[in-house]
């Protein structure tokens, strides 16, 4: 079943899950060149990424002088210097936003003060320049990163927010009138007690999403054209049972994969524990559904958008309509080089790797030769 055709939660579901392994297998073409130039980055040039076995490997086939440990194998790692000059360039300031008044009122005029100095404050309170630097690491490294900004509700940081719901429509109700008819109700000993509840006033939120948490559309060609996206992230399962209670009952630890380059550390030490072959004993998978209003408009159940969350095949939350005013996935994407054939950019240590390999060979042959050549038997 197509996600267009679902019309109700069950069928969305069982569309999503045919969606997802989908658009993970479209994306594991890619997913090869990026652990290639993450392992590139972090000065691990003589293993290579297998699909295959989804983990890497010891060996490079651009690499002959690997068939013998006698042979020097050095690595001069241009690429990190490429990698992190750039972000130097772009994190050397932060992005200037202006405010400006409506009119020359005084009003408006001490109102776009106040707002700058909200703008400064969240720039300290939330560490975006942090933020920011870590999506701009996954761009230089795969060539995409994102970085999500959305509402917290259960954040009481801030907060509670009281509120009186009305006994007769089991709604919340904000009119001073009924009020004061709902207080007259408890004091002539109609109802028990006040019918009172308090929620958090909750806070913005942000994440940065690497390359490897996003399943956008197959059929986009531009991650700003994007109208629908399906994410993962690992969750502990205390927490998601925290937010969502009998929802996530059926919750339970899964194996969440430990990260590849760790798995390589690993099996290099020897370790073959399967303790320790999980990024996380406690945690699960949580996706994601992020889709706008407007996009499937034939479809009563789907037209307004859709916030659905799902945990081990089972739905967890749902949200009717988008839960954004605006009509916008909450993502911010930071995309690289652009590539005209794909929805994926391309990141420039894929140009650099092979030189950067051809220069680690070169460099080993000029000391292997020094070696050979300085030996007493040739003098």
């Amino acid at each position: 079943m197509r996600i267009g055709e679902s019309r109700n939660q069950t069928q969305l579901l069982s569309a999503l899950l045919t969606a997802r392994d989908y658009r993970l297998m479209m994306r594991r073409a890619h997913e090869v060149q990026w652990w290639n130039n993450i392992a590139m980055i972090a000065g691990d040039h003589h293993a290579r990424y297998d699909p295959n076995k989804a983990l890497f490997e010891d060996r490079d086939p651009n690499w002959t002088l690997a068939m013998s440990e006698r042979k020097p194998r050095l690595v001069v790692n241009h690429s990190l210097s490429v990698a992190r000059t750039e972000l130097a360039k772009l994190s050397k300031s932060r992005p200037v936003m202006e405010v400006v008044a409506n009119s020359n009122e005084p009003e408006d005029i001490a109102a776009t003060k106040v707002a700058k100095s909200a703008l400064d404050y969240a720039e300290w309170k939330f560490k975006l320049q942090k933020l920011r630097r870590a999506a701009w690491w996954w761009m230089f490294t795969c060539g995409m990163g994102a970085l999500y900004c959305g509402w917290d509700y259960l954040n009481d940081s801030a907060g509670m927010f009281k509120f009186l719901i009305d006994p007769e429509t089991g709604e919340p109700t904000f009119n001073p009138a009924r009020r004061r008819e709902i207080e007259a109700m408890v004091h002539d000993g109609t109802l028990d007690s006040l019918p009172e509840e308090e929620m958090p006033l909750g806070e913005v939120e942000y994440a940065v999403f690497s390359p490897f948490q996003l399943l956008p559309d197959p059929a986009a060609l531009d991650f700003q054209e994007l109208r629908d996206l399906i994410t993962t992230e690992v969750v502990d399962v205390d927490v998601i049972r925290g937010m969502y209670g009998r929802s996530a009952s059926h919750v339970s630890p899964e194996d969440t994969q430990l990260g590849t380059m760790e798995r390589l550390m690993m099996d290099r030490i020897g370790v073959v524990n399967p303790v320790y072959s999980s990024r996380d004993a406690n945690a699960c998978y949580v996706h994601t559904y992020w889709l706008e209003p407007d996009y499937y408009r034939g479809n009563d159940f789907l037209k307004n958008g859709v916030f659905f969350r799902w945990c081990q095949g089972k739905m967890i939350d749902i949200s009717p309509a988008f839960p954004y005013a605006d009509g916008r996935l909450p993502f911010v994407f930071y995309e690289h080089i652009p590539a005209a054939t794909t929805i994926w950019p391309d990141s420039n240590m894929s140009q650099i790797r092979g030189l950067n390999l051809e220069i680690d060979k070169t460099t080993s042959q000029l000391i292997e030769s020094k070696d050979f050549l300085a030996n007493p038997m040739w003098l």
